[in-house]
């Protein structure tokens, strides 16, 4: 395909080549912003960083408090999440049905992810 050709494909959204959409100039707005206050690009990929972090201990500390409300502390919880790789629900099955992790995922399988069904 020549260039030529290229350039007057239109984007899957119909707009032309070269022109931007709502989104971009939205993201290009935001990072104009962040820039003007001195914030770097690194920063703001270091602060995302953290967020997602933040938000898988959380995650994890809910999982693990939700695992010990079933008669397990910490580390067996942590343990069991490990052996399901990390899989809640699989972890929830292994532990309530006394299956190892091939059994429990097949169980979740067979009852197309709905936990009380597989249980």
């Amino acid at each position: 395909m020549s260039q030529a050709l290229k350039r007057q494909s239109p984007n899957p959204d119909g707009r032309p080549v070269g022109s931007v959409g709502a989104k971009t100039k939205m993201l290009r707005e935001i990072a104009a912003k962040a820039l003007a206050d001195g914030v770097t690009p690194a920063e703001v990929m270091l602060d995302n960083m953290r967020f997602f972090h933040e938000k898988a201990d959380v995650l994890q500390t809910a999982v693990v408090t939700k695992l010990q409300s079933k008669k397990l502390n910490s580390e067996e919880a942590m343990e069991l999440l490990r052996r399901a790789e990390g899989h809640v629900k699989v972890a929830i099955v292994m532990h309530k049905s006394k299956v190892e992790l091939d059994e429990a995922k097949r169980r979740l399988a067979n009852a197309k992810g709905r936990l009380r069904d597989a249980l």
